[in-house]
């Protein structure tokens, strides 16, 4: 009897250990045909300008915040604009809570690395909670293929 117990627990913890590490991508993007506005709000343009001429109109670029599941359709997005800027902390964690198709924490958060220069806490503040951060390197085309998701959105282009 024990040993066929024994096999029984080996058989659960093989199935557990290939079960597949999930997986997010987190990017961080600026967007080429939306603004903020103080009067108007969001305004929408038909060519992409340049920063400068966006503020000789009063328009401020939008920073769109987005986290994808590795591997599957799933996408999430939010933005701010730039002079009120978001924490990575607090988009993610927003994401994780509020998203359901995301199902909570991952098990790897892979980013480029800009975005790992740009908060060199966020390894240290990710792992307290259970999520190891992953950055991809240069070669890695699933975190830009990921961004690129974005530009299926016609009034938004990725710029990396």
């Amino acid at each position: 009897m024990l040993n066929i117990d024994f096999i029984h627990l080996r058989a659960s913890m093989d199935n557990q250990a290939q079960q597949p590490n999930r997986e997010h991508h987190f990017y961080v993007s600026t967007a080429k045909f939306l603004f903020h506005h103080s009067q108007h709000g969001i305004v929408a343009v038909r060519d992409p300008i340049k920063l400068t001429d966006a503020e000789r109109y009063g328009l401020s670029p939008i920073l769109l915040y987005g986290l994808t599941a590795a591997g599957l359709p799933i996408r999430w997005l939010t933005f701010s604009t730039m002079k009120q800027r978001r924490s990575l902390r607090d988009v993610l964690l927003t994401a994780w809570k509020n998203a359901e198709s995301l199902r909570g924490l991952p098990d790897i958060l892979r980013v480029n690395r800009y975005l790992a220069q740009a908060d060199p806490l966020l390894a240290a503040d990710l792992a307290k909670i259970g999520v190891r951060l992953e950055v991809a390197n240069a070669k890695d085309k699933t975190v830009p293929a990921s961004d690129h998701g974005l530009a299926r959105l016609k009034w938004v282009a990725v710029e990396e």
